[in-house]
């Protein structure tokens, strides 16, 4: 991966709320069509990740890595999104390696998901905003 120091490399660490979605069989096929286009998108950037979700709370968590330029760009098109409510990036900084060694997006369970986030800067939970009708129980910083 050496490569990878040319090309400036971050990390970005967002929130957002998936917008209604109201039955588990449609956030399902929601949440795979977002997995398996990032697979393939972030394969061909050079963009390695993982992606949370809580079915109960609608709770986005996505962990973002890769060249700087292409990491931004996603960053860009996620906050456009119409799927995605209130995103908010909670950490976004320049790496010297990567936490996920291949490219590509994987998908984390709650178990799966704890400690990843442990070094927020302080105060970066605070920066998510539970909207009107909401709920958050923030499970992967428990």
């Amino acid at each position: 991966m050496a490569g990878d120091l040319d090309m400036g490399l971050i990390r970005i660490i967002y929130h957002s709320w998936m917008n209604d979605l109201s039955d588990l069989p449609k956030q399902n096929i929601v949440i795979d069509q977002i997995l398996n286009f990032a697979q393939n998108f972030n394969k061909r950037n050079l963009i390695g990740g993982m992606l949370y979700y809580n079915v109960h709370t609608r709770e986005v968590y996505q962990f973002l890595e890769g060249p700087k330029n292409q990491v931004e760009k996603l960053y860009s098109n996620i906050m456009r999104d119409t799927r995605h409510q209130h995103v908010v990036a909670l950490l976004q900084i320049p790496i010297k390696e990567r936490v996920f060694k291949s490219w590509g997006m994987v998908w984390a369970s709650e178990e799966d998901s704890k400690g990843i986030f442990d070094n927020l800067p302080e105060g970066a939970l605070e920066q998510i905003e539970i909207p009107d009708g909401f709920t958050s129980n923030i499970p992967v910083f428990n």
